[in-house]
């Protein structure tokens, strides 16, 4: 899968690549919601998108995205640390297919796109 991960920490984009790539998924990485835009031209198949970035915040742009890419077509997965049941359901309004917890590990990472991609294929 081509993955788009966009997060502002440096390190935070490392760690999630380097866990995408061994689980066998071509990854880029940007760091902005600016940056994400430009990536988004190249074709992509899921994006995970940080809540909190500098030039506009991850919901926001999340608002955005679905006005030119439904959630079929662009699967989001907002990764984020805030841990409350009210950020999920801002993002899943926001239009997020999914929610994953900061620090994610291999396997609730591996779980979300599974049930991402499972979702993707029952909705076409």
């Amino acid at each position: 899968m081509r993955i788009l991960v966009v997060d502002d920490s440096g390190v935070d984009r490392k760690c999630l690549k380097a866990l995408l790539v061994e689980l066998g998924h071509e990854v880029r990485l940007a760091e902005s919601a600016g940056r994400a835009l430009v990536e988004l031209e190249q074709g992509l198949d899921l994006l995970m998108l940080d809540w909190n970035m500098p030039d506009l915040d991850g919901i926001e742009f999340l608002k955005q995205l679905r006005l030119t890419h439904s959630a079929e077509a662009l699967p989001v997965v907002m990764v984020t640390g805030m841990a409350t049941q009210h950020a999920v359901a801002e993002a899943l309004a926001a239009g997020a297919n999914e929610f994953l917890i900061k620090p994610a590990s291999k396997e609730a990472i591996e779980a979300k796109l599974a049930l991402v991609v499972e979702t993707r294929a029952a909705r076409l």
